[in-house]
């Protein structure tokens, strides 16, 4: 999965998916040495918009990076 490139810097085995409401997910760096920039985020958002596998999709920063600033 390390080999699979999602967007420009991102390959699929550093991201991880968490289920946090009813069809909600969650998608995030799970590697804490290279997390999502807002640049790389919007990236993989528009790889999944290219797959239509979601009925929506939002790019928003994470609860601890906001309460980080």
């Amino acid at each position: 999965m390390d080999d699979i490139q999602v967007t420009s810097g991102v390959t699929l085995g550093s991201l991880g998916v968490v289920c946090i409401d009813d069809r909600v997910f969650e998608i995030a760096s799970v590697d804490p040495d290279h997390p999502l920039t807002e640049h790389k985020a919007k990236g993989v958002a528009e790889a999944l918009r290219r797959q239509d596998m979601f009925d929506e999709i939002n790019v928003e920063p994470r609860e601890e990076e906001l309460t980080a600033e």
